[in-house]
């Protein structure tokens, strides 16, 4: 990260960005940061037989990878 006053910094939940529950969990990819009426993630895997999952997380349950 810069440490110039006004360098742009990256969205922490950005569209690809791969996370996980604090707990554990798959890794999954971002596809959409909501943030009204109140702050959501969506996020997909695909799980152990195939299947591409999805779903809406608040963040302070996600951490970064």
């Amino acid at each position: 990260m810069s440490t110039e006053p006004n360098a742009p910094t990256r969205p922490r939940w950005s569209p690809g960005a791969e996370v996980r529950l604090r707990d554990g969990g798959p890794v999954m990819t971002v596809e959409l940061h909501q943030q009204l009426p109140f702050e959501l993630v969506r996020c997909t895997w695909r799980s152990v037989d195939g299947v591409l999952r999805t779903v809406s997380l608040a963040p302070s349950d996600l951490e970064r990878r």
